[in-house]
């Protein structure tokens, strides 16, 4: 094979293997780089016993085509060629695949769901009390309030409107010792204990039993329990951490 003809089957060469192969889309280079690869074969395989012999001196090798041809690694057959592109389109959707599995397994955060303490027990449910009749609730209107029975010296009642910057549609839950209530003078005379609901939570309170409590509380649970009145519609619900 002459210079020219090395020259094109290296230029083939890398539009076939090269790392931008387009020539499969070239019937006509495909075909030539066929026909120069077989030329390229015939001339490799010529024994060297049945080279012309010439009877000039041996001359120093030069550097040429020739040398360069077998620096190149061997040709991939044409069978493999014709398999490269759908081997490289697998190994794509391969990476594909891996990499949509990788995303959907660490987007999936297990949490475990939380476990209420078994030591807390429903110690009581307050109705209603008709009777009820208390100073208002920071300012909240006296239609608004409605008032639950005595739950051992503590008395829970409603107050709507904003109180402690709830919502104007929230309800809040107010929980205050019954000594406390003065109506006469329209006051409280003690601490006062407020939670109010929050969307589709409803009006929770939490208090500690404590040396300033009223008698029958700290008669029926030890200092330091946690009390939690829950506002369910029309009754409060009372729970303990004590049982």
């Amino acid at each position: 094979m002459n210079e020219d003809a090395l020259a094109e089957l290296r230029r083939l060469r890398a539009r076939a293997y090269g790392p931008a192969p387009d020539i499969h889309g070239d019937p006509a280079a495909l075909r030539r780089l066929e026909e120069l690869e077989a030329r390229n074969r015939q001339v490799a395989s010529v024994p060297a016993d049945e080279a012309p012999v010439s009877d000039a001196p041996p001359s120093e090798p030069e550097p040429g085509p020739a040398l360069e041809e077998h620096a190149e690694p061997a040709e991939p057959s044409r069978g493999f060629r014709r398999w490269m592109p759908w081997l490289w389109l697998a190994s794509l959707v391969t990476v594909g695949v891996l990499a949509a599995a990788w995303t959907f397994a660490t987007a999936i955060v297990w949490f475990a769901p939380l476990q209420r303490d078994a030591a807390i027990a429903q110690v009581a449910v307050l109705t209603v009390d008709e009777a009820f009749d208390a100073p208002a609730v920071f300012g909240s209107p006296v239609a608004d309030r409605v008032g639950f029975q005595d739950f051992d010296g503590l008395t829970a009642m409603t107050a709507e409107g904003g109180v402690m910057g709830a919502g104007a549609d929230d309800t809040c839950l107010v929980v205050v010792p019954t000594a406390s209530i003065d109506t006469e003078a329209d006051i409280y005379n003690g601490p006062i204990f407020v939670g109010c609901s929050a969307g589709a939570f409803p009006a929770t309170v939490e208090l500690l039993v404590t040396h300033d409590q009223p008698e029958g509380i700290r008669d029926r649970f030890p200092a330091g329990t946690a009390l939690q009145f829950v506002l369910d519609g029309e009754r409060v619900v009372v729970f303990s951490d004590a049982g």
